[in-house]
């Protein structure tokens, strides 16, 4: 696969047209995560030229049929460069999160707390740090299991455990807020973009 040129394009066009405000606010609530490499590119734009690669690798064994009809399982890993697209620094750089966020999206948060000193407001996440790979059976079905690889250094794991937010919303369940499931999303939602802000209007004083 290769990378999405209209979707790089489109984020050029976006960071170029944002790129004089010194903060930044990124709502990743309820995002699910998406394609891998659209993460790189997406990534690519706040970090330093001298971060090389992008701190994530997917490595699964997948079945490659050598000896007639028998499956003989290969170690495959990917790992992905930073794109050649212009740095943007903000000042203060927000990233807001709940219990939706994952897979790509934490990803993408994990990364940018480590490398740009972003801070996470709202909820911990969802913990999918690994990929999901779709292999064969002998019988010909198939069946979905957890891949390998993961958050490379300097970055930390998260599989299983979510991120913690630096700025923690707090927010009961649906029954708890005496709301229905997605307007307790919209009002974390809400909450988490006061929360940040407030601190860039601190940040200005």
């Amino acid at each position: 696969n290769e990378p999405d040129v209209q979707f790089l394009e489109s984020l050029c066009a976006v960071t170029e047209s944002l790129g004089t405000f010194d903060d930044w606010i990124v709502d990743l609530t309820g995002n699910h995560g998406g394609r891998w490499l659209d993460l790189g590119t997406a990534v690519s734009f706040f970090l330093p030229e001298s971060q090389a690669q992008i701190p994530h690798e997917i490595t699964a064994w997948l079945p490659e049929r050598r000896w007639g009809i028998v499956p003989v399982m290969e170690r495959l890993s990917a790992t992905q460069d930073r794109a050649d697209v212009p740095h943007i620094e903000p000042e203060n750089l927000f990233i807001l999160v709940d219990q939706g966020t994952g897979s790509s999206a934490e990803i993408f948060a994990a990364t940018l707390r480590t490398l740009a000193g972003a801070q996470l407001i709202g909820e911990r996440t969802v913990g999918a740090e690994l990929p999901v790979v779709t292999l064969e059976a002998p019988d010909g079905s198939r069946f979905a299991v957890g891949g390998l690889g993961g958050m490379t250094e300097p970055c930390g794991h998260f599989q299983g455990s979510g991120l913690e937010p630096d700025v923690r919303v707090e927010l009961g369940s649906p029954d708890a807020a005496g709301l229905g499931p997605r307007a307790r999303r919209e009002r974390l939602r809400l909450e988490a973009l006061r929360a940040a802000l407030v601190r860039v209007d601190r940040a200005e004083l």
